[in-house]
């Protein structure tokens, strides 16, 4: 999986299911709750207008939840867990379609050092001294 991201991979050999996570200063985590018969994880996103690590409200981004069946196994993610296709690209791109960038939710880029609070929509960030308003 791609570290920077939330990914879900599953092996088609084994069903092995691989799980990468980020979260810098405890902005993005996982939680995991585990029955006899189910493991249920959830990911979540610090949501709020005060400097990261100071608003202490979460939203639910994702889940994964992978059942043990009597007849069949089960696996199921959505949002931030969904499990990546990996027969298509994971990025595409075509250099046409351009799109600003307060258009795209890109988790931890309210991280930047000039950025005096979180949030994962911006308007611009400067890049190497060059403000970009948009994205691919």
């Amino acid at each position: 999986g791609e570290v920077h991201l939330n990914t879900v991979t599953k092996d088609k050999e084994s069903n092995l299911i691989q799980i990468a996570s980020r979260g810098n200063y405890f902005n993005n985590f996982l939680t995991v709750d585990i029955t006899d018969d189910t493991i249920f994880i959830k990911n979540y996103n610090e949501v709020g207008e005060n400097e990261i690590r100071h608003n202490f409200h979460y939203n639910v981004r994702g889940a994964l939840t992978i059942r043990k069946g009597e007849d069949k196994n089960s696996v199921h993610g959505w949002g931030e867990l969904a499990i990546l296709d990996q027969t298509k690209p994971v990025l595409h791109f075509n250099f046409e379609d351009i799109f600003p960038l307060n258009n795209r939710y890109i988790l931890g880029l309210g991280l930047l050092p000039d950025v005096n609070k979180y949030t994962p929509l911006l308007e611009s960030v400067t890049v190497n001294g060059v403000d970009c308003h948009n994205v691919l």
